[in-house]
């Protein structure tokens, strides 16, 4: 018997388990914030000169041409003005306009003051890399001009840190398109 114990003794120390320590899991959620002009304040700056000047150019030309004295000028310029200001504000509304992400487990929400969108993360296919940031697309194989339309564009944290916890985030749920290199 005692050779018996110490069989079970011996087969028991062969049998040492050893326990792995479990896998890191990234963060439940993620929150970060993009404002560009604020992040580039001589391009904020030029811009700004820029759309006053457009501004300023179009109100005079339509005082110009609308016939009449000076009172009855004065609105139609100034209304053509604010209509021009608004159309390039919109089209620059991705850089004058702070814009919050949250991303989860289940989905990505993008809120701007005026506008909150919400996708899933299962309607994403793969995503790659833009000079502004990364966009989400809804078709598996290669780039197509459709992904601007039916993808959503997120622009990265300027912080390096913050950052790499994004792209590692968006890793872990969408494949990086196979023409690119990780950042």
């Amino acid at each position: 018997m005692n050779a018996e114990a110490e069989n079970k003794k011996t087969a028991g120390e062969k049998k040492t388990v050893t326990r792995r320590a479990p896998a890191k899991k990234g963060p439940e959620e993620l929150k970060w914030r993009a404002f560009l002009a604020p992040e580039h304040p001589w391009k904020t700056v030029i811009v700004l000169i820029l759309l006053a000047g457009i501004t300023l150019v179009i109100g005079k030309y339509v005082y110009d041409i609308v016939p009449g004295e000076t009172g009855t000028k004065i609105l139609p310029a100034i209304l053509a003005g604010v209509l021009v200001f608004l159309l390039f504000f919109g089209s620059f509304n991705l850089y004058f306009v702070p814009v919050n992400y949250h991303f989860n487990t289940e989905e990505i929400v993008i809120r701007k003051f005026y506008h909150k969108e919400r996708r899933e993360w299962k309607m994403f296919r793969r995503y790659f890399f833009t000079r502004s940031g990364v966009v989400f697309s809804t078709f598996s194989t290669r780039q197509r001009f459709l992904d601007n339309f039916r993808g959503v564009q997120i622009l990265l944290p300027a912080d390096d840190e913050k950052r790499k916890k994004v792209l590692d985030f968006i890793g872990s749920k969408l494949p990086l398109d196979a023409g690119q290199d990780s950042e």
